[in-house]
């Protein structure tokens, strides 16, 4: 399953036991591949908000890439329940930098969810004084390790994504909010620092929320 034939989204269901999203249960030799998904807000009152897969007596696999997954929700498993399952899913935005807590592991289910997509926030310059002002950077275009080679021309379900740069301390953020991320995955404000509280020379601190699940 792509989104070669236009954009898939996978949204606001609700399942009364396993798999908000996608409840998965085909044995070998077949393998569901999802490619370029958008499993979004999803609630299962069992397990697998976003995704179920497997049962415990049959072998089962799928993989996963350049897709999101965000606000789904379940008592265990929000993005994905995994029963006895080979998953490789690599690649992917998890709504969150620590995709293992939102991934359930059970009967022996294995979850390879590493390299995946990370959000970043950087200033630069980092160090700035009074009345000076950095440029803040929200980035997704690269994995959890630093790099965009597999991700380049994969960001579809990235792209065009509200950001919103927050909480600043000891200063303020002129920019309407929130922004968007571009066509390489960036979203850029600007920081203006003030007076500080005490005599010391402020570092710019900001807090950027992830990316808000989108219907």
């Amino acid at each position: 399953m792509d989104n070669s034939g236009g954009p898939t989204v996978i949204s606001g269901n609700t399942a009364g036991g396993n798999g908000g999203g996608i409840h998965y249960h085909a044995v070998s030799p077949d393998v569901m591949t999802l490619t370029k998904l958008t499993i979004t807000g999803n609630t299962a009152t069992g397990n697998g908000g976003g995704i179920d897969a497997g049962e415990p007596s049959l072998a089962h696999a799928f993989t996963m890439s350049f897709s999101r997954l965000a606000g789904n929700t379940a008592p265990t498993g929000k993005n994905l329940n995994n029963n006895h399952t080979s998953a490789t899913v690599t690649n992917n935005w998890w709504g969150v930098n620590t995709p293992a807590t939102t991934i359930n592991n059970v009967s022996g289910g294995t979850t390879t969810f590493d390299p995946f997509i990370q959000l970043t926030h950087v200033a630069s310059p980092s160090t700035i004084k009074i009345n000076q002002s950095t440029t803040l950077t929200g980035d997704m275009s690269k994995d959890n390790h630093g790099s965009g080679a597999a991700l380049a021309g994969n960001l579809g379900e990235i792209v065009g994504l509200p950001i919103t740069f927050n909480n600043a301390i000891l200063g303020s953020i002129p920019n309407a909010q929130p922004e968007t991320l571009d066509a390489g995955a960036q979203a850029t404000a600007t920081f203006n620092a003030g007076a500080p509280a005490a005599p010391d020379t402020p570092t710019p601190r900001l807090t950027s929320r992830p990316l808000q699940p989108i219907s």
